[in-house]
């Protein structure tokens, strides 16, 4: 049978070995040459000039069998190019290089034809390798990329919708002009009605295509970020329809979130009593919660304690976990949510003034919900909030040593200053004694260097003419070990010759020394 039958009279003119039949060759029977068909099987994958190989790739005989062509160059053996040729020339028109071809040879499509019907596709060349590139398979229309580059015609809502480009391209000679309008069978009036409140509405192909950038319906993807998230949080997915929300078609900014939702108005009053300006309709509920989250009571912290923030952000999904009587918001616990019991409680506050174990006193002491603000301490006792020691320590038991009495204290301890240093600073100074009481006594503000005494037991330095002439004891008091020692002449700078000059034959007694110019000018005037 085939193109074979009746060609041969022996078998020994194919098997030409008699005791093995399994021996065969073509090669001697066929009258091409090596040459030839070398060059005819130029670029076939594992070609060679000898008889299994010709088997191998024509088991029936028949010419041209190259049945891997269709999967690695191009389907000639199916599709719509099935048995389109009878001879490789028609395609590869030079002989000796498989790896040229031609497809504009073989259509008869002119250039100008082809060009027009490719106008705005990227990339687009008429020739052959162009051809195949956006082609692979032969088919019409296989423009791969007009689904991430322009619209989707290949997948979604509009897959297999069109078979020609001019139904959507209704300019032949320009891609770049589309219509959605022509295609689509709903009209004008509906369709302005079904937008209306939609910004930048227009009922033309270029905004359709604006807002349904992949042909689904109702993607207006600002919704989220304008309006309200109907494609994200927790409303995601929640409805298919405007009309499920927007219950007047012809307005869409008439909204319903009361007709949605289950709950019923006497228990959302219960659920919202004491937030400021509640009422039960749609309008305050969107204002409260514009993200349609759970208890977004956004004024909250500023109006009452922060939860949405700070130490307590996160804490409670619920309202009724502070809230402990549903029907009245102004009352609420802290004792119950923090597992601190009363006696660790009373003491950690003791020596506070008008503390209480409640929580209305929490509050009014801890009004962030931050740990330690006794807000009171700077003015009542010491500035811990301001001043030199503002964010020095970070736990009331750095000072306060004795953890059941807070009116103990200690500055020693937390200073890094020793004894005999300090106790040569205060060198004569009344009343000085090396302990925290004392220590207080002369700083009741932290700052260094406060002897407010001074003015009044030997030289003004707070008042008059020498009033913030110092920063450090020493410039005047220059014996570190004794300062009952100071001088005067080291700080002026008059000269001796000078005050000599001045003072002498004036002034009786006078020396040029600090002692005698402190006994003559004990106030520091002239």
């Amino acid at each position: 049978s085939g193109e074979h039958k009746g060609t041969w009279d022996e078998c020994a003119i194919c098997h030409d070995q008699p005791d093995d039949r399994k021996a065969v060759t073509c090669l001697s029977c066929h009258e091409h040459n090596q040459q030839e068909m070398d060059k005819e099987h130029q670029g076939i994958s594992g070609y060679a000039w000898n008889t299994q190989d010709c088997l191998f790739c024509h088991p029936s005989g028949e010419k041209g069998d190259f049945r891997e062509h269709d999967a690695q160059f191009f389907p000639i053996f199916s599709g719509t190019h099935n048995d389109q040729w009878q001879d490789c020339a028609e395609c590869h028109t030079v002989p000796e290089n498989k790896k040229l071809f031609s497809c504009i040879d073989c259509h008869t499509h002119r250039q100008d034809k082809t060009d027009a019907e490719h106008a705005g596709i990227s990339g687009y060349v008429f020739n052959s390798t162009n051809c195949l590139g956006c082609h692979p398979s032969g088919e019409k229309g296989e423009f791969r990329d007009h689904d991430a580059q322009f619209f989707p015609i290949f997948s979604g809502t509009h897959n297999n919708q069109w078979n020609t480009c001019s139904e959507c391209h209704t300019v032949p000679e320009n891609k770049k002009l589309f219509s959605c309008i022509d295609c689509h069978t709903h009209r004008q009036d509906i369709t302005d009605t079904f937008h209306q409140g939609m910004t930048n509405y227009a009922f033309n192909s270029t905004d359709c295509l604006a807002c349904h950038p992949t042909g689904e319906r109702g993607q207006f993807t600002d919704h989220d970020a304008l309006f309200f998230p109907v494609y994200s949080g927790t409303h995601d997915n929640q409805w298919q329809d405007c009309a499920e929300c927007h219950t007047v078609p012809e307005n869409k900014k008439l909204f319903s979130c009361v007709d949605c939702h289950t709950h019923r108005q006497d228990k959302t009053d219960s659920e919202h009593a004491g937030v400021s300006g509640y009422v039960f309709n749609s309008t305050n509920c969107l204002e409260c919660h514009p993200s349609g989250e759970k208890g977004e009571f956004k004024d909250h912290d500023a109006q009452f304690f922060p939860i949405f923030s700070g130490t307590h952000n996160n804490q409670w999904q619920e309202c009724a976990e502070c809230h402990t009587v549903p029907s009245n918001k102004k009352l609420f616990s802290c004792i119950d949510c923090h597992a601190h019991a009363r006696d660790k409680t009373d003491a950690f506050h003791q020596g506070m003034p008008s503390y209480v174990f409640n929580s209305t006193d929490c509050l009014a002491c801890h009004p962030t919900g931050e740990r330690g603000q006794f807000t009171d301490h700077d003015p009542q006792f010491f500035p811990i909030y301001s001043g030199t020691h503002d964010n020095q320590w970070q736990d009331c038991a750095e000072c306060h040593t004795v953890p059941g009495n807070r009116k103990e204290f200690s500055c020693i301890d937390c200073h890094t200053h020793a004894q005999t240093k300090t106790d040569n600073e205060h060198a004569g100074i009344n009343g000085y004694v090396y302990n925290s009481a004392n220590c207080l006594s002369c700083h009741p503000s932290g700052e260094k260097g406060e002897f407010r005494e001074h003015d009044s037991l030997y030289f003004p330095i707070y008042s008059g003419k020498h009033n913030n002439k110092w920063d450090t004891c020493s410039i005047c008091h220059n014996v570190p070990g004794n300062n009952k020692a100071f001088t005067c002449l080291d700080c002026h700078e008059h000269s001796k010759a000078r005050m000599d000059d001045k003072h002498l034959g004036e002034v009786n007694g006078y020396r040029y020394e600090s002692t005698a110019c402190y006994n003559c000018h004990p106030d520091g005037k002239e």
